[in-house]
Formats: structure tokens, sequence, C-alpha cells
């Protein structure tokens, strides 16, 4: 990455983990849930505070996956500098971060988590861990605060502003419904924010139906036609030589009262 300052900004010289460094001052751990596209992953601005409200210049990581091939993780680690040092940038406290690819082409991002590591002290000294849970979709043009290992109710809520923005953002993306008057309020659809690119690992309704083609049992499968019993039922598991479910003999005993 490119190593600039100006009077607000700077980007911050940045290795993969790994690289040997005496010198480090923070090692960086980038966990992802999910990620929808078919580059070199997000780029990222992000800039720390300690408790006392200093903070670091803005560091800057162009694609995020540049040495990983799954999407999943990213590690990287940044120089000891002189806004680093112990005595001007103390124990880290909150983060605050935005995506840099922006536009309407984005590739979606959900983001699990930031951890952080604190490694000013030198290898043979404490190191401290700083947990940043996400949980969310990142948007090119939002913007994030996120606080080690701490969540909020509404009313504590350092940032209410930014917390505002997001609900309204999840309220433009759910379709409510009501099948009956005096019935539960329902999601219309499945919001993207609930759709993961994995998904399609667990959806068996496919598996199922090509299952059931292969049996021979698709005109029985589809037909409206009443059972006559739990026997004639079971007996159709026999014909085609398929085992019988648990159910049959639990709910025999039951109808057989």
């Amino acid at each position: 990455l490119e190593n600039t300052s100006s009077e607000n900004t700077s980007l911050i010289q940045t290795w993969p983990m790994g690289e040997t460094n005496s010198k480090v001052a923070f090692e960086l751990c980038v966990s992802s849930e999910d990620y929808q596209g078919n580059n070199l992953g997000p780029s990222v601005n992000m800039v720390m505070f300690d408790a006392n409200n200093a903070q670091s210049p803005t560091i800057a990581i162009a694609n995020l996956f540049q040495n990983e091939v799954d999407f999943k993780q990213a590690k990287f680690t940044i120089d000891l500098q002189s806004w680093s040092k112990p005595k001007i940038f103390g124990r880290l406290h909150h983060i605050e971060f935005w995506r840099t690819d922006g536009g309407p082409f984005a590739s979606p991002w959900f983001l699990d988590r930031v951890v952080i590591r604190d490694r000013r002290h030198g290898l043979t000294g404490e190191w401290d861990y700083f947990f940043f849970p996400v949980h969310d979709w990142i948007l090119p043009d939002a913007q994030y605060v996120v606080h080690d290992c701490e969540t909020f109710l509404p009313q504590d809520e350092p940032f209410p502003e930014l917390r505002d923005a997001q609900i309204a953002r999840r309220q433009q993306l759910l379709t409510f419904t009501q099948r009956a008057k005096g019935l539960p309020v329902e999601i219309l659809e499945v919001p993207t924010t609930e759709l993961f690119s994995y998904d399609a690992k667990w959806n068996i309704e496919e598996l199922v139906l090509e299952l059931i083609e292969q049996a021979g049992l698709s005109e029985k499968y589809s037909s409206e036609m009443p059972w006559d019993s739990l026997d004639s039922l079971g007996a159709l598991y026999k014909q085609h030589n398929i085992t019988e479910p648990l159910s049959l003999f639990h709910l025999q005993p039951v109808l057989s009262r």
C-alpha cells in the first residue's frame, strides 16, 4: 500500500500476517461471513480510537482479500509509528470504518467481526486482544462505529444517529403482511440481508424432488387422494424399498387408541 500523509488523513503501511517485523504495533484480523464478488475484495478505511478519544490516522486497506483465496479471513499488521506509541495512543477503545469501493455495483460483503491485537509491548510482553462484533452487510455509503466487545441499549447508544440510520436501512428491506385479522404479522418475503451465497448448501427441496422422481413416487407424491391408513402409507415405502420413517411407528399407537 502507498504510504502518504496529510493534515487529516494518512495511509498506514500494512503487511500481510507472517511478515517479519520487530516494530509491529497492531495485528488486524478481519473475519467475513460472506463476500459475493469475484475480485480481490472490498477496500476499507479505518480509524482507531483510544479511551481518551485520541485517534489514529486513517488506515487504508485496498482489496481486503488480496492475500487470501476463500474470502473468509484477512490478516494485516500495522507498523509502530509516532502516533501509535503507548504514551500517545492508549488502550484501544473503538473503531470507525467505511468502504471506499463505493458505487451501485459494489459486491455485497457481510462482515462478522474485527479482532485487533496490541503488540506494542513486544513479543515477550502482554498482548491485548480487542473484539469488535459487526454482524452486518457493509454498504459502500454507510459509516460504522464499533466498540470493543460491546453492544448498547438504545438509550445508552453513544452514536444514536448511526444506530437510527442502520435501523432505517433495515426497515426499508422488510415488507409485512397479515394473513387474516387477529393473526400475527409476518414478513412477506425473506429480506436480502438474510440471503447468503452458501445458502444453497442447505436447500434440500430440489434434492428431495429428485429422489422422489428417481424412486417413481412422483405421481403418488403429487396425488390429492387421502391415504386409507398408516399401513397403506407404510406399504408404499416397502414397495419401493425405502426405509420407513420412525414417525410411522410413533403415530401408530396414537391412532389405534
